[in-house]
């Protein structure tokens, strides 16, 4: 995600997800769109689908209708991402 494409948008309800109250999401409309090209470490060169950021935050409060079950270890792993741990 490009710092300067970053979209936040605060949700008109809060989403429970995983134990968490998110009530702000953020993403690069551009990176959803066109993808990531790992060999140029830049956007890939055209896009694949057309999203809004509407499209997305309706998306997104989808997962309020989710339970969602972890289990370390088989679906939840502990990554570092720039020296900090993430579930």
């Amino acid at each position: 995600m490009k710092e300067e494409n970053r979209v936040t948008i605060v949700l008109a309800e809060a989403i429970m997800f995983d134990y968490q109250l998110i009530n702000k999401i953020s993403f690069d409309l551009v990176h959803i769109n066109q993808g990531w090209d790992e060999e140029k470490h830049d956007y890939a060169f055209r896009n694949r689908s057309d999203y809004n950021e509407d499209d997305i935050v309706e998306i997104f409060e989808q997962l309020k209708y989710f339970q969602v079950e972890w289990t370390l270890g088989v679906n939840k792993e502990k990554v570092r991402i720039k020296g900090v741990a993430y579930y």
